[in-house]
């Protein structure tokens, strides 16, 4: 083989490898932006859940002081009742 095939030889080669890196890099893109889009819903579910989490808390607490108060009340009228 010339030397001048052998550069021909060369040069075909690179241009393979440039349109094999041109679809990896596209793929690698696509690939990118679906993570994005996957990342950006997760933190949507993540602050969706944080806030339900939140008023849920919320809704528990007066519960629990509802029913603290109830009990206080249960409390005096076994007291006045002399119940035991």
């Amino acid at each position: 083989m010339t030397e001048e095939e052998r550069i021909k030889q060369l040069m075909n080669v690179i241009t393979v490898s440039k349109a094999k890196m041109e679809k990896i890099n596209e793929e690698y893109q696509k690939v990118k932006v679906e993570l994005e889009k996957a990342q950006t819903e997760l933190n949507q579910l993540k602050q969706g859940n944080t806030e339900t989490a939140n008023k849920n808390d919320k809704a528990l607490t007066e519960a629990e002081k509802e029913a603290a108060e109830l009990l206080a009340q249960i409390e005096t009228l076994e007291k006045s009742m002399n119940i035991k």
